[in-house]
């Protein structure tokens, strides 16, 4: 994330953190409402990096994820709040952890686009396939496979999509890995997503 260019245009963050608050939500769509709240994640973690950039990573901010409150479409929640009582409650789709970016090198990178109810499934499934076809985010040597946190962390989503969460990352990934693979799970890189620090992205 080129967070210095983004701050140049700060004030369109905060239009769309406003519009977030008031969003009306009650007659929504499933995807419409899923969507949303994806769209709503993910900006809501730049505009709280934006307001304390320059940092090294997240976790300088106190309670980044589970005590600063924000209000989306009228309730009142955290990071945390908004990723397991509105979203992952309501949608248990275990895709969504490679859509909803915490700032941080070890997250999939963060797709250019907003998530759009009228094609959300599409989206969904490509943006699946494309993070877990990432060579550094899925590391796969000749005799074992190295995987984020992310599937140790929510192993019991992933589990109840598939039988092992070797056959889930299967399930999008064009170049198969050998169902014989140990798993092994490499540490989760916390340093800040920023293009001036020279992330990944």
């Amino acid at each position: 994330m080129d967070y210095a260019k983004i701050r140049e245009n700060e004030s369109d963050i905060s239009e769309l953190k406003d519009l977030i608050k008031i969003y009306n939500l009650d007659t929504a769509s499933q995807d419409r409402k899923k969507a949303f709240l994806i769209n709503a994640y993910n900006l809501l973690v730049v505009e709280q990096i934006l307001g304390f950039y320059p940092l090294t990573s997240p976790k300088e901010i106190p309670g980044f994820f589970d005590m600063v409150g924000f209000t989306v479409a009228g309730e009142i929640t955290t990071l945390d709040g908004l990723e397991n009582n509105l979203l992952l409650a309501e949608f248990p789709d275990a895709r969504l952890h490679f859509m909803l970016v915490c700032a941080a090198n070890g997250c999939p990178p963060i797709a250019n686009y907003a998530y759009l109810p009228f094609e959300l499934e599409e989206q969904l499934v490509a943006r699946t396939e494309e993070i877990l076809g990432i060579n550094w985010y899925i590391r796969v040597n000749k005799d074992k496979v190295a995987i984020s946190k992310v599937f140790d962390w929510y192993q019991d989503h992933f589990l109840d999509e598939a039988e092992s969460v070797l056959s889930f990352i299967n399930k999008y990934r064009l170049l198969k890995i050998p169902a014989d693979h140990p798993i092994e799970y490499y540490e989760y890189d916390w340093t800040l997503n920023d293009a001036e620090r020279g992330s990944r992205y």
